[in-house]
């Protein structure tokens, strides 16, 4: 049998493993309370141990069902691994993290508890969706691409239909730009085409419209919720910015749709097209509007 002394010695190693981890770990009881809450835990959470233990686990989370499906888990599988759950720290911020939960069970099998130790994965969660931008990003323009654009107009133009709200859609073609690449070569087209990403980026309303290289020196801009006055500013300001910045040799025709009752996704496309080259046809460097 252990002496005192090793029982000592076994309990400070084990309390030493659970103050020096950098990962968060927390223990509850068969009633989902806090018994214990590491030094990680503290640092990441922002709670001293003190005033955390006794609460609800689930109080933790974002998202308190969340620990309802992770407990779900735990009874099917005895254990949940790398299970991602969002956590609410002391201050209000909400952390992202990885979470592998597993029973705590006394010598006779008797579950007594769950313990779970969670991971911020907020670097590996801003590198995922670093690498799923660069995947459907054009490497030119830095707008999305045209395969991207394929997908998104399915979602906006269902989106559009189910909840009512309008939906209009701006083409752009840049006039005099076969030219302007033949004379000048294609790394100055290039430069040109980058200008344009910039252009376009910086005057669409961040978070809410959608800009893609359709291909060549077509753009299209996904603009929801508004059509006629914001759809209709957007593309004015993106023509006059053009012309200002690279024109005369180069500027913009621009057409605008929007969403009609019962209308295909191509007829809906093919709305802003039509108009884009009525722009062209009409001299270039304008806006023209296909609300009818």
């Amino acid at each position: 049998m252990q002496n005192i002394k090793q029982l000592e010695e076994r309990a400070n190693y084990l309390q030493a493993l659970l103050d020096h981890s950098p990962d968060a770990i927390i223990t509850g009881d068969k009633n989902g309370l806090i018994i214990e809450f590491n030094k990680g835990a503290e640092v990441l959470l922002g709670y001293h141990k003190h005033e955390i233990i006794g609460r609800p686990i689930k109080s933790l989370y974002v998202n308190p069902n969340d620990r309802n499906l992770l407990m779900k888990l735990l009874q099917k599988h005895g254990a949940a691994i790398d299970y991602e759950i969002r956590i609410r720290t002391k201050s209000g911020k909400i952390i992202p993290m990885s979470t592998t939960t597993a029973y705590l069970k006394d010598r006779k099998g008797n579950i007594i508890g769950t313990i779970g130790i969670a991971k911020d994965i907020r670097r590996r969660k801003m590198l995922e969706k670093n690498l799923i931008k660069m995947s459907v990003t054009d490497g030119l323009t830095k707008l999305y691409d045209r395969g991207y654009f394929d997908k998104r107009i399915n979602n906006a133009v269902n989106d559009s239909i189910r909840s009512g709200k309008p939906l209009a859609l701006i083409m752009m073609d840049l006039d005099g730009f076969k030219k302007y690449n033949d004379s000048k070569g294609h790394l100055m087209g290039d430069k040109v085409l980058q200008r344009v990403g910039r252009i376009i980026l910086k005057t669409i309303r961040q978070r809410i419209d959608s800009c893609y290289r359709y291909g060549g020196d077509e753009f299209v801009i996904l603009i929801p919720e508004k059509y006629h006055a914001v759809a209709r500013d957007i593309a004015n300001e993106i023509r006059v910015e053009i012309e200002l910045a690279i024109g005369p040799s180069i500027t913009a025709s621009i057409g605008i749709a929007k969403l009609k009752r019962g209308q295909s996704v191509y007829d809906f496309i093919k709305a802003a097209d039509e108009a884009m080259y009525k722009a062209k046809a009409a001299g270039g460097n304008r806006v023209w509007a296909n609300f009818s």
